[in-house]
């Protein structure tokens, strides 16, 4: 089998990255999430997300939708995992890979996520999500509470407790 045909032959994805953003505010934890404009599920709750684009790495991806989604920028984000489940998408075969980062809200931050229909909501506000995006929150909040345990870094931003959503 030549090498063209070996890369011809084998199925197309998709594949997006998802950005589970935690805000710290006031002693709350928060998650900033977004209304969807699209179909499937246009109108519905769901994490910052989108597809990777020809030309830039996962990385630079997460970076791209986060700011162009909610105007927040210059966040250092870490990617968390992948989540393939085949019909994890109803619009299509999407591979995911999930980023997460723990912020202080600030007044700038705020305003941008306003400005571009963002919300940062307190965890135990967090509406039904699309998709699988629930499973993304509890795997990075469980990450959370690893890094908690020990970098004490994370100690200085987060609270004593990191509380489950419904």
């Amino acid at each position: 089998m030549s090498h063209a045909s070996f890369y011809a032959q084998a199925p197309r994805h998709l594949v997006a990255v998802d950005c589970i953003i935690f805000g710290f505010e006031d002693g709350k934890l928060k998650l900033l999430i977004i209304q969807r404009k699209v179909d499937p599920f246009a109108g519905a709750w769901s994490l910052v997300g989108g597809f990777v684009q020809e030309g830039e790495n996962t990385d630079q991806a997460a970076i791209r939708v986060l700011r162009q989604t909610t105007g927040i920028r210059d966040i250092f984000m870490d990617q968390l995992r992948s989540y393939g489940d085949v019909g994890r998408d109803t619009g299509a075969r999407v591979i995911s890979l999930g980023y997460y980062a723990l912020i202080r809200i600030g007044e700038h931050d705020r305003l941008l996520a306003q400005q571009h229909g963002a919300h940062w909501l307190s965890l135990h506000q967090i509406p039904e999500l699309i998709f699988d995006h629930s499973t993304m929150l509890r795997d990075a909040l469980e990450r959370l509470r690893d890094k908690a345990k020990f970098h004490p870094w994370a100690l200085s931003c987060c609270p004593k407790s990191f509380p489950c959503p419904n």
